[in-house]
């Protein structure tokens, strides 16, 4: 274990030790209403509701709170909730996990297993959800499958952002904020009302600059921000059972794209080591956050816009019900860089392509026997088309040997390395789904909750991966010759599709996936005094299945996965206690998984390349696992929160596949599942107190910590076998902010540190083509916040 590890969790301990007599003084000597804690309104199961009283495990925070505590992204989360990880794939595609359910695939049209929203609107895939996180009221992190009222791919949970609204008099604000590496932002609303039915609201965030990494081979660097995030909101509530809210929001992100630092180069093809230099010649990074390396005179980025439209309707009918309406259509478009090679040789990914979504719901809502009955019925469609294309450049990788001397083996002359190729897709999916929920309290004390969801998908792919230079034409040829022994060989061409259909064919894929399920979930909720809530809850959620899209010499590695299988059983409880100073919320779970979606590698059927990377399902895999946060007031002018999530995860069944570098088949079971830590802590506190009687001075701390995981299945075989180690080590981070704000509200002035200590730390270590690289997390930052609210 790390001394610097040791050092933290020593010091959070230390702190509760400490913090606990005081709230217990504190108790005693406050009067009613002095230091309590705030409520909290949620949304979580689509109506407002105390989270206190909901059953189910919920992180909320308010947008002040994000603020502060310098959340600007949806990954960010995990600075603020331990049971949220985040990693990301080979190529840099982000993976959201909570409480160790997620899925690495770096397709544009890979679904997620936690789903993100704003105000119930859904993103269809990851990447779309970047215009979210701004100008918020509020987030609502909802743990455990969601499916009854969110629908599928949301096994791990939802992410609910809730948007900033009009308001009916007049408000504007600006937050300025200049960094450490010249990094900028720029945040601003203006809100109020237009006419007596109709308010307003726009928003818009800038980031620029932050220039955080350093190449190791040369004066470069790498980093830039360059984004650019609008929301215009209008609500308008024409007669009293009316209401509408139109939101038009997109982005605009030309950022830089991180790069790895190299662990060791480890090349896929031995032989061919002499004729790859500037590959095997590449020198490990240094342990230091700010350590990365990329193929000079190139700029890995982003290059990503979206633009989104929303409508809510609702509409009060007689009786108490109401009828909702929610629809949206985004569209995305992306032409991003990857260089993950964490190294100065040619080995790069553009990942280009585009999304149209859809989504539609309907649904209907009321109450009966004086609110003891809530009830809910729904239908919704959704429709995504995707079209993605994936061109690599291989002229630095040992893999583009592999077919030079296949063309021998029919006694015909060896043909030149190839430099690269390029993966086509065309996703187009369609999903229908009815739903219905009730809470019902037959006792003041108890509610019992029961929910289900019937949903179809449908999806239809066609895909190849083709020739860019002839020589990948020319071996596929050879191959398809030797496979068929001479006999109706069809010439792969220039340009055209390589892989090898079931008739050893070139051909473009086409396949159809069809899925059905039901999700549902069983709760009862007992409250046997006031403020505790004892709640236990069994549910069953699915994640579609997919499609990839990769590089693939035959077909069978553009089979999909079929859905996954989640069955949760939870048993939480949450309370307040000492004069409503101290919220403890806390959850024990147990996860039974069936064909668990995995991104993973497989020999070439074709008998060429090695290992190469395919889609597959895992049978049976479990987890267990527990939470618990404290939320606390010990002074009138102190909040403290502290939170911890232990997680254990393994294969339950047989499952052979393979690590990162050898072809020796490996029993994944017992194994943990990839980038999900056994055990996360967090700590937060602020103090405020008053300087003047114009301004209160804040000074607030916060820290994390998480144990180590492995990237990738099979991470200690291949330790085993004398390759490098894939394990992403535990690490500690502590971050500082104070501030001075206007007791008026009108100004805000805040200095923050992030990463206090400049620790080294990997998001993600893993093999990429000839490179075992880390992605790390960034190094000590600081900076100052200016914020004025009209």
């Amino acid at each position: 274990m790390k001394k610097g590890s040791y050092r933290l969790r020593c010091g959070i301990g230390a702190a509760a030790l400490v913090l606990g007599p005081v709230w217990a003084a504190a108790a005693q000597e406050a009067g009613p209403d002095v230091g309590q804690l705030d409520e909290i309104i949620v949304t979580a199961q689509k109506r407002a509701q105390s989270a206190d009283s909901v059953g189910m495990s919920i992180t909320t925070l308010s947008g002040a709170d994000l603020q502060r505590q310098g959340v600007d992204s949806v990954g960010d989360l995990a600075r603020v909730d331990p049971s949220f990880v985040v990693s990301q794939t080979n190529y840099s595609s982000p993976v959201y996990s909570i409480r160790g359910v997620s899925y690495n695939d770096f397709s544009i049209a890979a679904t997620p297993t936690v789903s993100v929203y704003t105000d119930e609107v859904p993103y269809a895939y990851p990447a779309l959800s970047k215009g979210a996180t701004f100008d918020l009221e509020r987030v609502e992190v909802l743990k455990g499958p969601q499916g009854t009222l969110y629908g599928q791919n949301a096994t791990g949970g939802a992410v609910n952002y809730i948007a900033a609204k009009p308001t009916n008099q007049f408000e504007a604000g600006l937050d300025g904020t200049l960094g450490r590496f010249a990094a900028a932002g720029l945040d601003g609303f203006v809100s109020g009302p237009i006419s007596d039915t109709l308010a307003g609201r726009f928003a818009f965030s800038i980031r620029e600059g932050g220039d955080w990494q350093q190449s190791n081979t040369r004066d470069d660097t790498l980093g830039q921000q360059n984004s650019v995030k609008l929301r215009a909101l209008l609500d308008w509530n024409p007669t009293d059972a009316l209401q509408v809210q139109a939101n038009f929001n997109g982005f605009i992100d030309r950022s830089d794209l991180p790069a790895a630092n190299l662990v060791k180069i480890v090349l896929q093809r031995q032989s061919s080591a002499a004729l790859v230099p500037n590959t095997t010649k590449a020198k490990p990074g240094p342990d230091d956050p700010e350590a990365a390396d990329w193929l000079a005179g190139t700029t890995p980025r982003v290059d990503e816009s979206t633009e989104q439209a929303s409508l809510r309707a609702d509409y009060a009918l007689p009786h108490g019900m109401t009828l909702t309406y929610l629809g949206s259509f985004q569209h995305f478009t992306q032409n991003d860089l990857n260089e993950p090679q964490g190294a100065n040789y040619h080995f790069s990914q553009l990942q280009s392509g585009i999304v149209n979504a859809t989504s539609q719901e309907l649904r209907l809502s009321g109450k009966e026997f004086d609110d003891r009955l809530n009830w809910l019925v729904g239908a919704d469609y959704a429709k995504a088309y995707t079209r993605e294309t994936q061109l690599y450049d291989l002229a630095g990788s040992s893999s583009s040997f592999a077919l030079t001397n296949v063309p021998l083996l029919i006694g015909k002359p060896a043909i030149p390395p190839f430099s690269g190729n390029r993966s086509d897709s065309d996703d187009d999916s369609i999903s229908r789904a009815a739903f219905g929920n009730v809470e019902y309290h037959p006792l003041e004390e108890l509610g019992i909750t029961a929910g289900a969801r019937y949903t179809t998908t449908a999806i239809s792919h066609g895909g190849c991966t083709r020739d860019t230079d002839g020589n990948t034409a020319a071996g596929a040829t050879v191959i398809e010759t030797i496979l068929k022994h001479g006999v109706g060989v069809v010439p792969a061409v220039r340009g055209g599709c390589t892989t090898l259909d079931a008739s050893s064919t070139p051909a473009y894929i086409n396949q159809r996936l069809s899925e059905d399920n039901v999700s549902w979930r069983v709760g009862l909720n007992w409250t046997p005094v006031e403020r505790t809530l004892i709640y236990g809850t069994v549910s069953r959620g699915f994640k579609a299945g997919s499609f990839p899209t990769l590089s693939a010499s035959s077909y069978l590695q553009l089979r999909p996965v079929t859905q996954e299988e989640l069955l949760a059983y939870e048993l939480g409880v949450k309370t307040r206690l000492l004069n409503n100073r101290l919220e403890i919320d806390g959850a024990l779970f147990h996860y039974d998984y069936t064909n668990k979606q995995l991104e993973a590698r497989s020999l070439d059927p074709n008998g060429v390349f090695g290992l190469l990377s395919v889609l597959v399902n895992v049978p049976k895999s479990k987890e267990d696992g527990a939470e618990l946060s404290l939320r606390a007031k010990p002074l009138d002018n102190l909040t403290v929160t502290a939170k911890t999530t232990y997680l254990h995860s393994w294969v339950e069944s047989d499952y052979f596949g393979y690590n990162a570098f050898t072809t020796t088949p490996v029993n994944f079971k017992g194994q943990a599942f990839p980038n999900t830590p056994r055990w996360s802590f967090l700590v937060d506190a602020q103090y405020d107190w008053s300087v003047s009687s114009a301004y209160t001075a804040f000074v607030g701390a916060s820290a994390r910590y998480q144990t180590k995981t492995q990237g990738l299945f099979g991470t200690q075989s291949a330790i085993s076998q004398g390759y490098p180690s894939t394990y992403n080590a535990d690490y500690g981070v502590i971050d500082l902010r104070a501030g001075l704000s206007s007791v008026s509200g009108t100004w805000r002035f805040e200095g923050f540190v992030r990463n206090l200590t400049n620790t080294f730390y990997a998001i993600q270590t893993t093999r990429v083509g000839d490179s075992v690289v880390r992605f790390q997390g960034q190094p000590t930052t600081y900076g100052v916040t200016v914020s004025y609210r009209y």
